[in-house]
């Protein structure tokens, strides 16, 4: 009986000893994770709040939305993956994701650390982890360094694009970008060596390039970005479609082009 008793006691301490060890690694887990959150929240907290503002370009008659904030970037994870928009994901393609920006926006993405900038069209839905503004392509982010701790994004919507309306060729005037991502409004009469591309990455890929042939001449290379017309029958699409319009403008013009302003 007494040898029964000791051998329960000693089972008693031994299933103790367990619990007690399980509850200190349970609190010490519970610690850690209050201890990550706060640094997390802490890390966060020093970007401060996404800042809405925006940005008034000489010669345009809107004034450009804007947010600063961190970002982010996705890529072989998500290559081939199906977007929001319904396009395939490029991670060597020039788009990005944004929460509430209509599909199609092109943004102006500038890294505030790198001083670098980028054009993307907004494609897919993200980020959802906060604060981040705005989710990258693997290409689109090392353009501006990777140096996504603090970005200012310049967006303009597919409202935005179309402000001009209807055009014939005499009088037609295109938005689109000079090789450093400024604003613009291009006369097409002005323009030469006219290339015309379906796909936003293609457009922006021969941009690049055509600006580096453009450098010894002094001419500017700019793309355009022209909606096509949407019959009233057809049905709407979840992304707008565009025409992109690469061209050189000459030293003269491109002088002109559009700066920021303080107002």
């Amino acid at each position: 009986m007494q040898k029964t008793s000791l051998h329960m006691h000693r089972q008693f301490l031994s299933i103790s000893h367990n619990i007690m060890s399980f509850l200190i690694v349970f609190f010490a887990m519970v610690s850690l994770f209050f201890v990550n959150s706060a640094e997390a929240r802490k890390a966060n907290g020093k970007y401060g709040p996404v800042v809405h503002d925006s940005v008034r370009y000489s010669g345009f008659h809107n004034k450009v939305p804007r947010q600063i904030g961190p970002g982010s970037w996705y890529g072989k994870e998500f290559h081939n993956r199906r977007t929001a928009s319904g396009q395939t994901f490029d991670m060597y393609g020039y788009t990005a994701a944004h929460r509430t920006l209509p599909l199609g926006s092109i943004a102006k993405v500038t890294s505030q650390v790198t001083g670098k900038s980028v054009l993307v069209c907004i494609n897919d839905r993200g980020p959802f982890v906060r604060p981040r503004i705005i989710d990258l392509s693997y290409t689109a982010a090392g353009q501006i360094g990777k140096s996504l701790n603090k970005l200012s994004v310049e967006y303009f919507t597919p409202d935005h694009l179309s402000l001009l309306g209807p055009l014939t060729f005499n009088t037609a005037k295109y938005f689109g970008f000079t090789a450093d991502h400024q604003p613009l409004i291009v006369p097409l009469y002005a323009c030469t060596n006219l290339e015309v591309f379906t796909d936003f990455t293609s457009a922006v890929k021969r941009h690049q390039a055509r600006q580096n042939m453009e450098q010894k001449s002094g001419n500017q290379a700019v793309l355009m970005i022209v909606p096509d017309v949407v019959s009233e029958k057809g049905r709407k699409s979840r992304m707008p479609k565009y025409t992109y319009l690469i061209s050189s403008v000459s030293p003269e013009l491109a002088q002109s082009l559009m700066q920021p302003t303080e107002n």
